[in-house]
């Protein structure tokens, strides 16, 4: 995917200096990132087109009412406040459990987010903050990871655009590319965290 980038650094020597058109890919942490950002991308994929597709399929109800819906809004409101709850995922069981016994209390003390969790950059901002969102203790007003607001008309599709074809598969693209903070937002809803792939 970073086929230039990884070019230019494979023939760097040793670092770059500051102010070196060079840019030095650090592997690890590129990897780490880029499992963190496919992560983001999959529970949005696997809401906005996996089961919004069944929705409209199935004729049944309107997707995209089904969805304002899912996020917590209701019919005649214009934007709803998302509110993440409390998740065990870091507790010492859960943790065993997904790692095996023998990863102990190292598995527990270690590990500052699960993907349960949801996506942990959505609070960063451009230049990110001083630390991560602990996510055992839910504290509303002190970090915006805990809540955030979803806006109907900026994040979801109108009238027009359904009769102009808009799908599931353009919603998420909107979500997750185009307006970023939609998508950011609606992976604190616990309904997208909890029916994402681990």
């Amino acid at each position: 995917m970073f086929p230039q980038q990884l070019a230019d650094s494979g023939r760097a020597r040793v670092r770059s200096q500051t102010g070196s058109k060079v840019t030095n890919v650090h592997m690890m942490a590129l990897y780490l990132h880029f499992i963190v950002e496919r992560h983001r991308e999959a529970v949005l994929w696997s809401w906005a087109v996996g089961r919004m597709t069944q929705i409209a399929e199935r004729g049944e109800e309107d997707w995209v009412e089904a969805a304002w819906k899912e996020v917590g809004g209701v019919a005649e409101a214009s934007k709803v406040q998302v509110r993440s709850k409390s998740r065990r995922t870091l507790s010492l069981e859960h943790a065993q459990s997904r790692l095996g016994r023998e990863q102990g209390d190292y598995a527990f003390n270690a590990y500052r987010f699960s993907s349960d969790d949801g996506y942990p950059y959505a609070a960063l901002g451009e230049k990110g903050t001083g630390n991560w969102p602990e996510m055992r203790r839910v504290d509303l007003g002190g970090h915006p990871h805990f809540k955030c607001t979803i806006e109907r008309r900026r994040c979801f599709p109108t009238r027009d655009d359904l009769v102009a074809g808009y799908t599931p598969a353009d919603f998420f693209q909107h979500i997750a590319f185009i307006d970023v903070e939609c998508g950011d937002c609606g992976t604190s809803c616990s309904v997208l965290v909890s029916g994402a792939p681990h």
